[in-house]
């Protein structure tokens, strides 16, 4: 028979003053409701089943350690991944300060994704960064993890220009993974592009850039400014 994990308080999210304790896996946190009512519509519905406080609530889920309010199909580092974005962040800090790590990214995108984390930045961020990883993160997991996380197709372009310019085939490893609806796009993306750059090797101009191709294919607008040439001409200069 096995025994069950020992519960034991969170070290870096159980604070004295917090006003609910959560329980994820075998760790207790004990947060401020602030945050979390204010972003996900998920707790909102959970923290609005408990009573408000008062001095004779003990049987109260989420105000003992002994009934907390359990939350079930997150992982702790996940959910310490989400209090770090609430506590030691704002949701419009560079993506550098909110997650550092693919895994810290990863788990971003899930525990908002699973909690309906109403600020689209904290997706917008956790994909800039991913994309700006060192080394490289693999761009069909990147696609993959994001479209289980209704990210916007929009903060993807970045990953999908990868896959389609790239020289080597899609593997059929590559094929099962990705999405299903991208999959199709991606595979007409690579297509055109490839013409484009025969078009090219033979001298043809060609209309569009590769950029411009992915953004048409998955039906982003693709936002160019104009260019503008300033010439500095002081008036002592002019002929009169």
């Amino acid at each position: 028979m096995t025994n069950a994990p020992t519960i034991i308080r969170n070290n870096r999210y159980y604070f004295q003053d917090g006003s609910d304790i959560f329980q994820v896996e075998n760790q207790l946190f004990k947060v401020h409701r602030f945050f979390l009512q204010r972003y996900s519509s998920v707790f909102r519905d959970i923290l609005s089943q408990t009573q408000p406080h008062s001095t004779g609530t003990t049987g109260v889920k989420g105000t003992s350690d002994a009934n907390p309010i359990r939350i079930p199909q997150v992982t702790t580092y996940e959910f310490e991944t989400l209090m770090d974005s609430f506590y030691f962040t704002t949701l419009y800090d560079e993506a550098s300060l909110l997650v550092t790590t693919p895994a810290g990214c990863f788990a971003l995108l899930r525990v908002t994704h699973r909690f309906k984390i109403i600020s689209d930045k904290m997706q917008e961020l956790a994909i800039d960064a991913l994309n700006r990883c060192q080394p490289p993160v693999d761009d069909v997991e990147l696609l993959a993890v994001a479209a289980k996380c209704n990210v916007q197709i929009a903060y993807l372009i970045p990953a999908l220009e990868r896959l389609a310019t790239r020289s080597s085939s899609l593997t059929g490893e590559e094929m099962e993974r990705l999405p299903k609806d991208m999959l199709p796009k991606i595979c007409k993306a690579r297509e055109e592009i490839y013409k484009q750059r025969i078009c090219q090797a033979q001298s043809v101009e060609v209309p569009s850039s590769p950029q411009k191709i992915v953004h048409e294919v998955f039906g982003v607008p693709c936002i160019s400014f104009p260019s503008f040439k300033f010439v500095f001409s002081p008036t002592w200069a002019v002929k009169q």
